[in-house]
């Protein structure tokens, strides 16, 4: 399987894999799994004033899946929380220059993400 450089640039430059220090305080986390494969990611994300201060993730699954996870999180930190409307598989896909196999990869992620608009609102 042959990735883009762009997709292998994310999956090699995991700055924000990982949970978060419990001291941190005021975290919350969102998940999806896939129903037909292996993949399965959490994001916990530090939002401050309808902000998202700070994003981490834990992934577990394909190539794609880390590096569309890394990607958004870089996308998004430091972001206001209406910034998630602005996402859609189509942009994602075409930064990462994913082709359609990888589709339901990034609906997962987007589903996870998507969690966050059912969350009480957070103005800590």
């Amino acid at each position: 399987m042959k990735y883009s450089e762009q997709t292998l640039y994310y999956f090699h430059h995991t700055l924000h894999a990982g949970q978060f220090n419990s001291s941190e305080g005021n975290i919350i986390s969102v998940q999806a799994q896939s129903k037909t494969s292996s993949d399965q990611i959490y994001f916990y994300l530090k939002i401050v004033n309808n902000s998202i201060q700070k994003i981490n993730y834990q992934a577990s699954g394909s190539v794609a899946l880390i590096a569309c996870a890394e990607y958004l999180s870089t996308q998004l930190e430091q972001q206001s929380i209406s910034a998630l409307k602005e996402l859609n598989e189509k942009k994602i896909m075409q930064a990462l220059l994913l082709n359609e196999r990888y589709k339901p990869t990034v609906l997962l992620v987007l589903q996870a993400l998507n969690n966050i608009s059912q969350l009480p609102s957070r103005d800590d």
